[in-house]
Order: C-alpha cells, then sequence, then structure tokens
C-alpha cells in the first residue's frame, strides 16, 4: 500500500490533474468576515445557514460551502450555482451529476478542508485541538469519555498504555482517522459502527480492521495532514480513500486567485 503525501501549501489556478491515483485536499480559511457569495448556495443549504443562532457560525458555514461550490466547479467546468447534491443512506452528500467526482467536506474551529478524488469513495476529517487544562497535553475528561463509547477494545487498550503526555495527540489521531474512513465507507451518520473497526495509533496512519469488511484493510489508505502544517499544532486532520495505492496533494484554496 502506497500513502503519499506531497506539500504544495498554494494556490493552483486551474488546479492540477486529477488523475486515478490522486487525492487532493483543498483548506479553506473560514475566519474572514465576509459570509461569501451566499447567493450561490441551494436553498436549502441557505436555509441550514439561517438555522446557526451565532453569526459567526452561519458565516463559516456559509464560507466552507461556497468554496466546496467552487472547488467542484473548477474540476467539472459548471457554474458553481448549478451543482446539485443529493444525500445518501446515512446523509452523507454526493454529487447528483458527478461524471465520477467524490468530495467530502469537514470544518472545525476557523478551517475546512475539502477532499476531491476521481471514481473512489473518500472520507475527510479535522478537529480543533482542546487539552486539559489543568494537565498540559493530557486527556480532557469529555474525550475520554468519548474514547470509552466511541473506540473498538484495542484502541482504548493502545490508548491508555500511552504516557499521559501523549494521551491527548494520540486521541485525535485515533478520532480523525476513524471519522474519515467511517465518511469514506459509507457508513457516515452512525455511530454505532465506530467500535467495530480500529485504525492505528502511532504515525503511520492505517486501517486496522472492520469485523463489518474485512477486505477493507486492504482497499482503503488513510494519511494524516502534513506535519509542516501551519495549522498542525492546533489541528488534528485525516483522509480515507477506498484506493489502494494513492497520492494526496495538499492545497490552499484563495477565493481571490480562482
Amino acid at each position: 500500500m502506497l500513502s503519499l503525501s506531497i506539500e504544495l501549501r498554494k494556490s493552483l489556478s486551474p488546479p492540477p490533474a486529477l488523475d486515478a491515483t490522486s487525492v487532493h485536499v483543498w483548506q479553506v480559511d473560514v475566519l474572514p468576515a465576509s459570509s461569501g457569495d451566499a447567493l450561490m448556495l441551494s436553498t436549502d443549504e441557505q436555509k441550514r445557514a439561517k438555522a446557526f443562532q451565532a453569526e459567526r457560525d452561519r458565516a463559516r458555514y456559509i464560507v466552507s460551502h461556497v468554496a466546496l461550490r467552487s472547488i467542484l466547479a473548477r474540476y467539472l467546468s459548471w457554474p458553481p450555482s448549478k451543482i446539485r447534491y443529493q444525500a445518501g443512506p446515512h446523509g452523507k452528500p454526493s454529487l447528483l451529476e458527478s461524471g465520477g467526482l467524490e468530495f467530502s467536506l469537514a470544518r472545525s474551529g476557523t478551517v475546512a478542508l475539502i477532499a476531491v478524488c476521481q471514481g473512489a469513495r473518500i472520507g475527510v476529517d479535522i478537529e480543533l485541538k482542546r487539552f486539559n487544562q489543568a494537565t498540559s497535553n493530557a486527556l480532557a475528561p469529555d474525550l475520554l469519555a468519548l474514547a470509552r463509547h466511541y473506540f473498538s477494545p484495542d484502541e482504548r487498550r493502545t490508548l491508555s498504555l500511552l504516557p499521559i503526555a501523549g494521551q491527548a495527540s494520540a486521541f485525535y489521531r485515533i478520532w480523525t482517522r476513524k471519522q474519515a474512513y467511517i465518511k469514506a465507507s459509507g457508513n457516515f451518520g452512525s455511530n454505532s459502527s465506530l467500535v467495530d473497526f480500529s485504525v492505528s495509533v502511532g504515525e503511520m496512519p492505517r486501517l486496522l480492521r472492520d469485523t463489518g469488511n474485512t477486505a477493507a484493510v486492504s482497499r482503503f489508505t488513510l494519511t494524516d495532514g502534513p506535519d509542516d502544517d501551519p495549522n498542525s499544532a492546533s489541528y488534528a486532520s485525516a483522509v480515507a480513500v477506498e484506493r489502494p495505492r494513492c497520492k494526496f496533494i495538499w492545497l490552499d484554496w484563495h477565493p481571490d486567485a480562482h
């Protein structure tokens, strides 16, 4: 299995070719005060945006979804407003007319990630790290409770054997890898299945087992966000794609440059 991550850290217009072995992961800054061109969003997206009580959250939702439409439009050569989505069995959105283009969107804090590939199921996750303020780098009690509830027995065991100072970072590696995989595998929104598969805890991201799909271990490739990403100290991220050989290309999205 080949998992090659390439750090580009620049915006490219048009984006590099999306071939059969490539995954493009776009990083989007959702911090700008401007909420983006909300008029390109669908009626359903605009309703979801209005449902946020805090203006900050509403603006970040709009910025990330405007970026998603703009990025997908680049690959499809369509106007962003013409893109239509459909929901899968567990609520994961996909393109109604895609030509084989697959995507996944995740957002946390002021950063969104949009992963795009051709002809393979894909999932991405990003989490703003939180630590126990009483003990630097230790696992906060609420995160420990999440691990007990959603991690597989072997993941919990491995996590518990780590030094306390390393448990928080390990938690976020496991959590983002699991979330990315469950989105890619099609069980998005079905948290009960999180305990039925295991991912690695160490530096090399990979799927170790899935009791409901034993063939998945050889079919899915996982990667973490680049270590030299300026956001890596504050965020954890992971991507999973149903492809045994894969090249991950990380890009920054700057709307003014596109």
